[in-house]
């Protein structure tokens, strides 16, 4: 059986995807500094949910994620090709961003920026699962985006 979605609603899906983590962190980052009440629990779990249904829409259903994941042995020359562009522009996408959140962390050390980024310090924990999450799923994100694949099922 073959299972085809189309190039607009897997970048529909990857776009919901992160930005439902980017609210996430931000309400976990909010929930960390100011304390946790039911206001910030439900729409966090709300978000997280729109996340889990995304990332399964995205790239679980599509195969993407097991297709990033698979031993290179596994793999015929073109998805290895397909598979090495994605890691490549997924990781070099994550490193950018990685050190992005570096450079903010240090400003924020400096006395002169500290009061404009006191934020950073309660998002420690909310940023560390953020970046994990992004780098075991921006490879396959990547190829979402940019290719038509088919999914074939046994």
């Amino acid at each position: 059986m073959r299972m085809q979605s189309t190039r607009s609603s897997r970048r529909l899906g990857v776009a919901v995807n992160y930005l439902s983590l980017v609210l996430a962190t931000a309400i976990a980052g909010w929930g960390e500094e100011h304390g946790w009440d039911w206001k910030l629990g439900g729409p966090f779990i709300a978000v997280m949910v729109i996340l889990a249904v995304t990332f399964i829409q995205t790239q679980v259903r599509t195969g993407l994620f097991t297709f990033i994941h698979r031993k290179v042995e596994r793999l015929d020359e073109r998805e290895r090709e397909l598979s090495y562009e994605s890691l490549r522009h997924g990781y070099g996408i994550f490193a950018a961003l990685a050190l992005i959140l570096l450079m903010l962390l240090m400003i924020s050390y400096d006395s002169s920026f500290s009061k404009w980024f006191t934020w950073i310090h309660s998002m420690g924990r909310p940023f560390f699962m953020a970046m994990f999450y992004a780098a075991h799923t921006l490879p396959a994100a990547v190829l979402a985006w940019n290719h038509d694949l088919v999914k074939e099922e046994a």
